[in-house]
């Protein structure tokens, strides 16, 4: 995989991760009941996504939807 795929990659997975982040923060405010608990799990399954290997991943907002509560669930 070359430099530019790679950008391409982060590029493709942040749009999907944009798309996405009202209804994961969504999940962790149910979860928690704290906006700044919920955003902390946002932003750890922001970089959760990140390190990720995507290339299997065929529904981002449900892959993303489940690590998000996990969260939550782990920390409540």
């Amino acid at each position: 995989m070359s430099a530019g795929d790679d950008a391409d990659s982060l590029d493709r997975a942040t749009r999907d991760f944009v798309a996405a982040r009202p209804q994961l923060f969504g999940i962790a405010y149910r979860v928690l009941g704290s906006a700044v608990e919920a955003e902390d799990i946002v932003q750890e399954a922001w970089l959760r996504w990140q390190s990720t290997d995507r290339t299997d991943i065929r529904e981002p907002a449900a892959f993303l939807a489940t690590v998000t509560a996990r969260l939550a669930i782990n920390l409540a």
